[in-house]
This record gives C-alpha cells, sequence and structure tokens, in this order.
C-alpha cells in the first residue's frame, strides 16, 4: 500500500497497474500510471498529471511529463531506477516548451523552455531557452 493505492506489478491482463483502497482500479480512469516519490504520474485522453494522497495534484493538461525529460542525457546507469523512489522535480511539456514542477504539483519554472536536460550524476538541470543556458540545482 503506497500513496493511497496498492501496486500490482501484473493483473489479470497482465498489465501493470494500481488499485484505490476500495478496490477501484486505478487505470479505470488514468492510462500508464508510473509512482515516483509517492507520486503518481499518469494520464487522462493523453494528457498528463500527478496524483498524490488518492487525489489529483495538477490538472491533466501537460503534453508530456516525467522526472528526467523528453529530452535527456542520462549518465548513470542506474540512475533512472533510483529516481523511483528519489525524484523531487518532474519536467513538463507543453506544446513542445518545457518546465520543471515539484513533487507537490507546484511550478519551480515556467514551461517556457525549448529544452531541459537533467545530468542524472550531479541532479543539475540545463535549460536551453532562445540559444541561451542556464542551471537549475536539483539539490535544492
Amino acid at each position: 500500500m503506497n500513496n493511497g493505492f496498492t501496486l500490482v506489478l501484473s493483473d489479470s491482463s497482465g498489465k501493470k497497474t494500481f488499485y484505490f483502497k476500495n478496490g477501484a482500479s486505478l487505470t479505470d480512469k488514468y492510462s500508464y500510471p508510473n509512482i515516483y516519490n509517492n507520486v503518481i504520474m499518469a494520464s487522462i485522453d493523453r494528457k498528463w498529471g500527478l496524483i498524490k494522497d488518492g487525489r489529483e495534484i495538477t490538472t491533466f493538461m501537460y503534453d508530456s511529463i516525467d522526472t528526467i525529460g523528453r529530452f535527456y542525457k542520462q549518465r548513470s546507469g542506474q540512475g533512472y531506477l533510483l529516481r523511483y523512489k528519489t525524484a523531487k522535480y518532474f519536467i513538463v511539456g507543453l506544446n513542445q516548451k518545457f518546465g520543471i514542477i515539484n513533487v507537490e504539483g507546484k511550478t519551480v519554472l515556467p514551461i517556457q523552455y525549448d529544452e531541459i536536460v537533467l545530468d542524472e550524476e550531479t541532479n543539475i538541470y540545463t535549460l536551453r531557452l532562445n540559444n541561451r543556458e542556464e542551471s537549475f540545482d536539483g539539490n535544492k
């Protein structure tokens, strides 16, 4: 039992799913659920959002959402698996622009960047906007 849900790695259809405490399947409403640091990332009608403690903490409006982003460089062989427990931020995409939200669903950096790249060894995000680069420290 985690986050108000029970994770079942293989249900009768052979898919990963989550169940509410009352037995209803999370996949009855949501598609592609994945859990990161007690937050569930899922989609409804191809729009993505976050669920925490059994409730939606973001609007399901994003084109993409991930702990490392659509465009990323993974430099640590085991980093992605470790992020399931340690992710503090999510890279969200909307209309081919990207931003960062935290595990509470709050905007940390607005959706305005052309690309966000996470270096998993240092947990530093490189933000690209109009051929300029800046960084965000994911260790905060």
